[in-house]
């Protein structure tokens, strides 16, 4: 995972990565995309709801460089793996396996969902 200090740095930082997909919150979404012409949004994958309430705190967003839709496979296999992940969370010997084996914490509020459209 790498990280960058401000939202500016991060525009740069992707358009000369070697990433061709990012995941990122609502706010940083935006941002990517008004600043650079490089990335669309795939797919929302997340939502983050308030503690005990049903308001939507954060959605979370798949996006993609715009060349990588060239790529009709790769863009397949990528949302089938997003979608394969999400069901294997649904998969109580999987879940038992992250939380225990693998040491992620678990957050209620969180919501996987599956990569169908924009």
């Amino acid at each position: 995972m790498d990280s960058v200090e401000n939202e500016k740095a991060l525009v740069r930082f992707i358009n000369f990565s070697k990433y061709n997909s990012i995941i990122t919150d609502k706010k940083t979404t935006n941002y990517i995309l008004s600043n650079s012409k490089s990335w669309i949004k795939l797919c929302m994958i997340a939502i983050e709801k308030t503690p005990n309430t049903p308001e939507i705190k954060t959605k979370f967003y798949l996006l993609v460089k715009k060349t990588l839709l060239n790529n009709k496979k790769k863009i397949v296999t990528l949302i089938k793996g997003w979608n394969q992940g999400v069901y294997l969370l649904k998969d109580p010997f999987f879940y038992d396996f992250l939380l225990k084996e693998e040491g992620l914490k678990y957050s209620r509020n969180k919501k996987f969902i599956l990569c169908i459209e924009r």
